[in-house]
């Protein structure tokens, strides 16, 4: 795959992301406790940590940003 394309994949869903922030749809948070999305994150972290460290450092930024910001809706609801 060329990174051109998983940088643009990555810009774009980091552009909702931050849209989205405050009012994640449910498809956000189902994908990310989704145990196959999370194979192919780790997946995708051992293929470009590799040969391309800038992306590797973003997708690992914007896996652990969206899960903070996902537990803390949680605690918020649950309250």
């Amino acid at each position: 795959m060329n990174n051109n394309i998983v940088l643009l994949i990555y810009i774009i869903s980091f552009a909702i992301y931050i849209y989205y922030k405050d009012n994640l749809p449910q498809i956000v948070k189902s994908i990310y406790k989704n145990p196959i999305f999370k194979i192919v994150f780790l997946l995708s972290l051992y293929y470009y940590g590799n040969t391309n460290i800038p992306i590797t450092l973003l997708l690992a930024i914007y896996y652990v940003s969206l899960g903070q910001v996902i537990q803390e809706k949680e605690l918020l609801h649950n309250i």
